[in-house]
């Protein structure tokens, strides 16, 4: 279920890249405006802002049962 940027709560996932053609990047919201995520391969994972200068956030999502 798609969620705005002003819904997310904890465990929500937010997606970076274009959405028609292709996300590049996943994170999981813990809330506060911070994510956890690992940025690349072989770096460690860590909590960053989900919104930067420049990112290409591309949206979020919630995972309903």
């Amino acid at each position: 279920m798609r969620v705005s940027e002003a819904e997310l709560v904890p465990g929500d996932l937010v997606f970076y890249g274009n959405p028609v053609t292709k996300i590049h990047h996943v994170g999981l919201y813990i809330g506060a405006g911070q994510m956890i995520d690992a940025p690349t391969f072989g770096k460690p994972v860590g909590v960053r802002p989900i919104r930067h200068r420049g990112d290409d956030f591309a949206g979020s999502d919630r995972v309903i049962n």
